[in-house]
């Protein structure tokens, strides 16, 4: 693991990245489920990163459970396969998206699409609203 300085901000690259924390418990209840991604040189578009980045993310599991970020929809495939081990066969309570960048939710329509379908049907129709709306919100940003 290393850092990198670009400008006045740090980025945490890995270096042989093993997979090693695929089944790691960070804390009694909270695991990582997170990604690596070896293909991305720019974080951003404008933060090198020549050995790749991570994308966190953990789900805790207690009384109620919580997704905690995605990643990425690149890593869509891969993220799902993660969250779908660990919840074993139980749905999230909670999504929380630290923020609308595509690394912390680039997934998160996929998540509601397959998770939310037990909630009532109204409210399920306002996440599939919201989410659309977010991904929307996404493109045209990306285009700035």
């Amino acid at each position: 693991m290393g850092l990198n300085r670009c400008g006045n901000v740090h980025v945490l690259y890995l270096n042989n990245i093993d997979n090693s924390m695929k089944d790691e418990y960070v804390a009694p209840g909270i695991k990582y489920i997170g990604v690596d991604d070896l293909d991305i040189d720019l974080f951003e578009g404008q933060y090198d990163v020549p050995e790749g980045m991570s994308y966190n993310s953990y789900v805790i599991l207690d009384d109620k459970i919580a997704v905690m970020d995605t990643a990425d929809a690149r890593k869509e495939k891969e993220w799902m396969a993660n969250l779908e081990a660990a919840l074993a066969g139980k749905s999230p309570d909670y999504i929380i998206v630290q923020h609308f960048e595509p690394d912390h939710s680039g997934c998160v329509k996929t998540v509601l699409d397959k998770y939310l379908a037990r909630l009532q049907s109204a409210r399920r129709r306002l996440c599939r609203c919201l989410a659309v709306s977010l991904m929307w919100i996404l493109e045209i940003v990306s285009k700035w």
